[in-house]
């Protein structure tokens, strides 16, 4: 899959060489920033592989589905009870949660067709795995997006 046939677009990141990634404060924006293109650079890849999974690859795939699925919520998991509460002493953080909320039940419509799948109570369809994904992608890439440009804001003076 080329940057071309990439559906969702990536965060652009920028890493000085000076970064000091012991430094929480300066180097946060950064860290999410990647981690929020790993997310988003599997779920083009689920986009695109989705309905070119061949006969007997389905279950493999699946996993895959599953694995980053599990990642993404581990992450807002994360988010919301860890990241968000610190923060929201300093800044409102109600967006970024609405935000969550606003893609959870295309994600949860995805795992459970996928948990279905793995447990051939359903048969793997590559156009529903894409059209699931569509339901929820732009919404939650937005998110990714604008959390990244929040960052700045809790990181200016070392207010982390």
């Amino acid at each position: 899959m080329s940057s071309s046939d990439a559906r969702f677009p990536l965060i652009p990141v920028t890493v000085s060489p000076d970064l000091d990634f012991t430094d929480h404060a300066a180097s946060f924006g950064v860290e999410m920033a990647l981690i929020h293109n790993v997310i988003i650079r599997c779920l083009n890849s689920i986009h695109y592989n989705a309905p070119l999974v061949k006969q007997g690859d389905e279950l493999g795939f699946v996993g895959y589905c599953l694995s980053w699925s599990h990642l993404l919520h581990d992450h807002h998991h994360g988010e919301e009870n860890i990241i968000f509460p610190f923060l929201q002493s300093k800044f409102d953080m109600n967006e970024n949660i609405e935000q969550h909320e606003a893609f959870t039940g295309g994600l949860n419509a995805f795992d459970e067709y996928l948990k279905s799948v793995s447990a051939r109570k359903a048969t793997y369809d590559g156009e529903k795995t894409r059209q699931l994904v569509e339901a929820f992608g732009d919404t939650l890439v937005t998110h990714l997006h604008d959390e990244v440009r929040l960052i700045p804001l809790f990181t200016q003076n070392n207010s982390l």
